[in-house]
């Protein structure tokens, strides 16, 4: 395609006499503004129909299973400090526990735990793969506006599954309540941080791939972003940025900016400690010192208006903590991003030629890889359901003893 003929202006874009100048000369220096662009290549590792259909359905498995898991292992036995929580437990939760019987959601519960996480981390780990491809060819000039902005819709969909699925990891771990926390103990600390590693290495990944997020939404808000869709987003990098783009750009960088500082928070134990022992009680409520023995006569006093706005403050505050809102924000953002990413790709494929199109829409072997990685999950939970419904089948195997072997049975 090195020969495709591209028209330029001499005055400026559609403006005063054309001249001619082929794919090959083509540059941002010296065209771009002034030129049509290239017309787009198909680029199937990023916008091929089987990958979009591997991350969209990755994606989907991660909500629905972080949806379900809660409701399969909260109950009430447990106390909640949330209102809103006690609601979501008592209406949602019980009835399908009731339903299914106790012990089997809890089996499940526990099944789909494991489900998440896997997912969970897939999705990170798959975001940051994408985001790092997508900086190289921004710098190599090998990516487009159109390819760049599926890579972000993309990396958004993992970015807000991964961060619903923190909600279900945080819901196994121990209560950070008074009245439920194990009291510590010194001799266990090096386990403890072996055990709190995979938690350090999940907060090392969310902070790169929120950073490299932030950078390409920062490239994206460029003021002539959404009317060079085909033309190579290097080209977009010295000019200022403004109009809608930038707005965009400031509101994705708001929501990055608060949830993924509250998600790593939230993931540790000592700052969630902190929070109820130090913050709780002087923001919010005195029910975690009531939980410890201590009665404090928090809100009491005071005047008839400031009560009021109080209330009014907590209730907004109780449901933007709560699970509830949780869970119904990141279905929001799941169909917000159905729709971005389908509608970018639509608008990409109106530019593109037939031939290129058929490209990204055909399955080829960088198509079918992603799709049958889907299956890994399948496997992943029937492994974990049969370990939890059988937790004692015994498991044999060969153990040397002084010279010979010897068949032992352990509990699995």
């Amino acid at each position: 395609m090195d020969s495709e003929i591209i028209t330029c202006w001499r005055d400026g874009f559609h403006i005063g006499p054309s001249y001619n100048v082929t794919r090959k000369v083509w540059n941002c220096k010296d065209h771009f503004l002034n030129c049509d662009c290239p017309s787009i290549e198909a680029d199937p590792d990023i916008a091929g129909i089987g990958v979009v259909a591997a991350f969209l359905t990755s994606a989907s498995l991660t909500l629905f299973a972080t949806i379900l898991c809660p409701v399969l292992s909260r109950n009430n036995i447990l106390p909640t400090y949330n209102p809103i929580d006690e609601f979501f437990r008592h209406y949602m939760c019980e009835p399908v526990q009731n339903l299914i019987g106790h012990h089997n959601s809890q089996v499940w519960g526990r099944v789909l735990y494991d489900m998440v996480v896997g997912l969970s981390d897939q999705q990170l780990v798959t975001g940051i793969a994408l985001l790092v491809t997508a900086i190289i060819k921004l710098y190599n000039g090998s990516i487009t506006v159109y390819h760049l902005n599926i890579v972000t819709d993309l990396v958004w969909f993992s970015s807000n599954t991964h961060l619903l699925s923190l909600l279900v990891v945080r819901s196994f771990e121990q209560s950070v309540k008074p009245n439920q926390r194990q009291p510590a103990n010194n001799a266990r600390r090096p386990r403890q941080f072996k055990a709190k590693l995979p938690s350090l290495i999940r907060a090392l990944l969310m902070c790169i791939l929120a950073g490299m997020l932030l950078y390409l939404t920062w490239v994206s808000a460029c003021s002539e972003w959404y009317g060079v869709l085909d033309c190579p987003a290097q080209c977009t990098l010295p000019y200022g940025k403004g109009g809608s783009p930038l707005q965009w750009a400031i509101v994705n960088f708001v929501l990055v900016l608060y949830t993924y500082p509250l998600a790593l928070f939230m993931l540790s134990r000592g700052s969630r400690i902190f929070w109820v022992d130090k913050c709780r009680p002087t923001l919010i409520d005195d029910k975690s010192l009531v939980a410890a023995g201590q009665k404090v006569n928090w809100g009491q006093h005071g005047s008839l208006l400031g009560k009021g706005l109080k209330a009014f403050f907590l209730s907004v505050w109780f449901f933007l903590s709560s699970d509830m809102e949780a869970i119904l924000e990141q279905i929001a953002w799941h169909v917000l991003g159905y729709y971005w990413l389908f509608s970018d790709r639509d608008n990409g494929h109106i530019i593109m030629d037939e031939s290129e199109k058929e490209k990204e829409n055909g399955l080829g072997f960088g198509q079918l890889v992603p799709l049958f990685l889907l299956m890994l999950p399948v496997v992943q939970f029937f492994e974990s359901w049969a370990g939890k419904l059988f937790p004692h089948a015994p498991n044999v195997f060969l153990k040397a003893d002084h010279g010979k072997l010897a068949l032992d049975q352990i509990s699995a």
